[in-house]
């Protein structure tokens, strides 16, 4: 047999020619797919970095015995790295010029929000939304039914937030302050968060409104809010937070304190907002506050020029807490975004009612509430009046204490001092968080605090400061044990409160609380009594003893 040594030589070596090529190609592919491995794992642990910031500012602002007076500027730079580095946010600006800001004076509030920059705005606001999850989730743990965890968020925030048309204590007036200056100040021009709400334990109607609304949208429960006054902001008595439940809506006034039915048990609709105001003003008509001027203004109020507004703040509608918002996980998580009404995607035939009243709702409710905004940009200006107005404000809570506590054995007498820096503030977190046990304990340290020695000024400043905190943790440990369900406890806690100090700060609510310690313990004639002879109540306690003694009677 004859070979073709030709073709056989030229077989071989094309062949060799192609083989190195095969192999080349391989090693080419192999070596862009390890690339592109590398590029993954390197996009994947940059998301796992970004994410591991992201979490890492946020944990500081999370609520917190140990973090309560946490320094929010390093939360700030950790913020605006990630947001520089790693969050991708969306190109879709807000229009000053929308209808849904129609409250807003300029529309540079509008325009902050488009910035891929965080502000010190935005540090309170993330702050507030973490306190308001854990408040909320805190209270309404052993609440079996929707309607029952909506009712308790109202009362926690009723029982919790003192109506105080003062919000800074006038014994630090010729002190800290002049007594023009203290003239001048009203509750509009005092810088707050929610955060320093919460912890002073006092605020106004509108306050109520913003911190109820916002436990109740961590809760996933939407709200709105129904004001007499339309645009122009009403009398905080005539503030409404409406909250859709199925196809009905709870209405709540966090100003009084009550919710409003009616008599015959209607259930609200929609439609009763919907610019008739009939059906509002007869669900107010109670024959039983005849002569309460309170009801008299209500009543006089043109309900039918009423507007239905959206109570998020402004920064909830910001482009950069939507990008935070998906990078929120596991016990992180809440809600900090929310869709602006404009977005909102059409509803499908088959969807359930009650997201049909929500959504019937929210188109109503196009316009955004000022009010939060204007707190919020307040404690973003960094003005030392300002600030000076908050540190009055929460003035018992900032006081470096000390107590001292003496005990004896059998050979000696021993004294032990505790350093108390600023525990006011770590017990209040404490109580806030449902840590009464703790709570009480701080409490009951600053309450035995002395009198420190000498006749100077400084010694006496010292003094009535101590004496301001010590009737503070007095009251609060009375409503520590009122959230605790301690009825008989906080009863005692109250009436001793009432002998301490017959000119107390918080004398009107003592009474009131008392009356309801005594209810919630079975003691329905003595509450009765109490609510009777309950004397020096501000308008809307007067509006509600009458709504409560009705009640206690008929059973």
């Amino acid at each position: 047999m004859k070979y073709n040594v030709f073709s056989l030589t030229g077989l071989v070596l094309l062949f060799v020619v192609i083989l190195p090529g095969c192999n080349g190609g391989s090693e080419q592919k192999q070596a862009e797919t390890t690339d592109d491995q590398a590029s993954v794992r390197l996009t994947l642990a940059k998301q796992k970095r970004c994410r591991s910031n992201l979490h890492k500012a946020l944990e500081m602002l999370r609520p917190s015995p140990k973090r309560v007076d946490s320094e929010l500027q390093s939360v700030l730079v950790l913020l605006n790295q990630w947001f520089g580095t790693c969050a991708e946010i969306s190109e879709t600006k807000l229009d000053p010029n929308d209808g849904a800001f129609a409250e807003f004076a300029d529309g540079a509030a509008v325009e902050q929000l488009n910035q891929p920059v965080a502000s010190m705005t935005d540090i309170h606001y993330l702050r507030d939304q973490f306190l308001a999850r854990e408040v909320a989730r805190n209270v309404i743990q052993a609440e079996p039914t929707d309607l029952a965890k909506i009712r308790t968020v109202f009362d926690h925030v009723c029982r919790n937030i003192s109506q105080d048309p003062n919000m800074i204590d006038p014994r630090l007036a010729g002190v800290f302050i002049s007594p023009e200056v203290y003239q001048q100040i009203t509750p509009q021009i005092i810088p707050r968060s929610l955060h320093d709400l919460v912890l002073a334990g006092r605020g106004t109607a509108e306050d109520r409104v913003w911190l109820m609304s916002t436990m109740l949208r961590q809760l996933q429960f939407s709200n709105y809010l129904y004001s007499s006054g339309g645009v122009t902001p009403a009398a905080p008595h005539q503030l409404l937070l409406i909250v859709p439940v199925d196809q009905e809506l709870l209405v709540f006034c966090p100003g009084l304190g009550i919710e409003l039915t009616s008599a015959s048990g209607d259930p609200w609709k929609v439609e009763d907002f919907q610019g008739a105001g009939n059906e509002i003003r007869s669900r107010i008509l109670f024959t039983d506050f005849q002569g309460e001027q309170l009801v008299a203004d209500w009543l006089a109020a043109d309900w039918s020029a009423g507007a239905l507004l959206n109570p998020a703040p402004l920064m909830a509608i910001s482009p950069r807490m939507e990008v935070v918002q998906l990078d929120l996980s596991g016990e992180l998580a809440c809600e900090v975004y929310v869709p602006p009404a404009s977005a909102a995607e059409p509803l499908a035939e088959d969807a359930l009612p009650v997201v049909k009243t929500a959504h019937q709702l929210r188109e109503l409710a196009s316009r955004f509430w000022a009010y939060p905004h204007l707190r919020y940009a307040m404690l973003g200006t960094g003005a030392n009046e300002v600030e000076q107005m908050r540190t009055l404000f929460l003035a018992s809570l900032m006081k470096e204490v000390q107590s001292v506590r003496a005990t004896e054995d059998q050979n000696e007498n021993k004294s032990y001092q505790m350093n108390l820096e600023r525990q006011m503030m770590k017990g209040r977190m404490e109580q806030i968080l449902g840590e009464n046990k703790d709570a009480l304990r701080v409490y009951t340290n600053i309450r035995l605090q002395t009198r420190v020695a000498g006749e100077d000024q400084q010694a006496a400043v010292e003094n009535m400061m101590r004496y301001i905190q010590v009737e503070d943790a007095h009251y609060w440990s009375a409503i520590s044990q009122l959230d605790n369900a301690t009825y008989a406890a906080a009863a005692n806690n109250l009436r001793d409160y009432a002998k301490r100090y017959p000119q107390g700060r918080w004398l009107r609510d003592v009474v009131e609380l008392l009356a309801e310690a005594e209810y919630r313990d079975g003691h329905v004639e003595e509450a009765i009594r109490l609510l009777e002879e309950s004397g020096d109540l501000l308008p809307q306690q007067k509006v509600r003893r009458i709504q409560k003694l009705k009640t206690w009677k008929a059973q």
